[in-house]
């Protein structure tokens, strides 16, 4: 059964599939500072998107201009997601950061595809996509009108609309990456003998 559902989704959500998403890359000249990610993954609670589009509306079709409530959002936070190809062989982060990285280890990445590693969450391959890792140390923010408008250029071209995750699956990664955030990094220990 896949995690995604396509129905003709056309509203900006939690856990859409962004393809080409753009992001800022450190290592282009300032006039090319965005390059795009090829598939990214809405983590922004589905409450502040809401609130946010809300906001926006009340102010595009208000004549007085007013100041907008303290809980409007800045910001969209998405998590990356790369082919199981690109993560295997290290190249995930070459194209946009300029980092190659080690190639990863084979116990690592069935581990990774059965969802027991807590910094990684795996999608399978479904009708919308291909294979895709999520590695939660990954994730980026974009200005939330330009997270909109790139949304929208998705949508447009697109009939079928964007591809977004059963809410449970959602909530799930959304947990997930929280967990990973929140994890407490203790001190190496020196047994004294």
């Amino acid at each position: 059964m896949s995690i995604w559902q396509n129905d003709g989704v056309r509203v900006f959500q939690r856990g859409i599939l962004t393809l080409k998403a753009p992001i800022h890359a450190r290592h282009v000249a300032p006039e090319d500072a965005f390059s795009s990610i090829d598939y990214s993954l809405v983590l922004t609670q589905p409450c502040d998107i809401e609130q946010f589009l809300k906001s926006r509306e009340r102010h595009e079709t208000d004549e007085e201009v007013k100041p907008y409530k303290r809980n409007i959002i800045t910001q969209i936070l998405y998590c990356p997601l790369f082919t199981v190809e690109e993560f295997r062989s290290g190249s995930h982060l070459l194209e946009t950061f300029d980092l190659a990285l080690e190639k990863l280890d084979k116990g690592i990445l069935d581990r990774i595809k059965k969802n027991q590693d807590i910094r990684y969450h795996y999608f399978p391959v479904s009708e919308f996509s291909p294979e895709l890792i999520a590695d939660f140390k990954h994730y980026f923010t974009i200005p939330a009108e330009l997270a909109l408008s790139s949304f929208e250029r998705q949508v447009d071209g697109d009939s079928r609309g964007a591809s977004v995750l059963y809410e449970i699956v959602a909530t799930d990664v959304a947990d997930r990456f929280a967990n990973y955030l929140q994890r407490v990094a203790l001190p190496d220990v020196v047994s004294s003998v």
